[in-house]
């Protein structure tokens, strides 16, 4: 099937993603999507978005995570200047969850998200309903769009080895004869 959409969220660190299509879901959150890749002995790609739960001044949150050696393959097509989209193909299904993040009050912002698993609870979350999880445990096709460069994105994937570091280009040699006079 096609793969789903998200508007963006910024996040630290993070590729704001403003489409995200798995399988045959359209993905809609409020606050949008980040693509993200976690460095460590085991490298990770990961999808995160949440959806404000007004009346309780919290926000549910969901999250995906793939194991770098679990990416059969990522194509990037640059789509303009400031945006790319990733076409992600993956070797086994994703590991999926979600969590609350809570208002603090006395520093007026937002607390670290509480991941909560996927378990029972999940069936009550807003930014995971039964569909989106449905497609996010069958599609092994992603189709991503971020509103950042082509560097960007190569610059972020290249963390987990999922794609060649972007070359910088180097300056002529006429600049540096320039300098030097």
């Amino acid at each position: 099937g096609a793969p789903a959409a998200i508007p963006s969220c910024p996040t630290l660190a993070a590729m704001n993603a403003s489409s995200l299509l798995i399988g045959d879901y359209n993905f809609h959150a409020t606050q949008g999507a980040t693509v993200k890749v976690l460095q460590g002995k085991t490298p990770k790609l990961v999808y995160e978005w949440g959806v404000p739960e007004v009346f309780m001044r919290t926000e549910s949150k969901a999250k995906v995570e793939m194991l770098a050696a679990d990416v059969e393959s990522v194509q990037l097509v640059q789509i303009s200047a400031q945006c790319t989209k990733l076409l992600v193909t993956l070797r086994s299904v994703p590991q999926l969850d979600h969590g609350v993040q809570e208002w603090d009050r006395k520093l007026g912002c937002r607390r670290r998200t509480k991941w909560l698993g996927i378990g029972a609870s999940a069936l009550d979350s807003p930014a995971l309903p039964h569909a989106s999880r449905e497609a996010l445990l069958s599609a092994l096709t992603h189709e991503v769009t971020v509103a950042h460069t082509l560097d960007k994105v190569k610059l972020e994937l290249s963390k987990a080895s999922l794609a060649e570091a972007p070359t910088k280009p180097k300056r002529p040699l006429s600049w540096y004869n320039q300098v030097q006079k």
